[in-house]
């Protein structure tokens, strides 16, 4: 029982912890992203497209909207 009401304060203690520190944030994630100026628009085309091809049925790791008409894998792709 010590264990448990341990991991509880410690869950709750970091949960609350990461929406001080990413606030407002935290609360617009269905409509807002976070990212850097680096790879933060790549991510964000990642995760349309895994969404699309999900959805859709296509294949995740290729995509011919990438060097189009040929098409690349995306099995190296960050």
């Amino acid at each position: 029982m010590k264990k448990l009401k341990l991991f509880s304060i410690l869950f709750f203690g970091y949960a609350i912890l990461t929406i001080i520190m990413t606030y407002p944030a935290v609360f617009r994630l269905s409509s807002h992203f976070m990212y850097d100026s680096g790879d933060g628009f790549q991510n964000v085309w990642n995760m349309w497209w895994m969404k699309t091809s999900l959805t859709k049925g296509t294949h995740s790791h290729y995509t011919n909207f990438l060097h189009y008409l040929d098409g690349i894998t995306l099995l190296f792709q960050t």
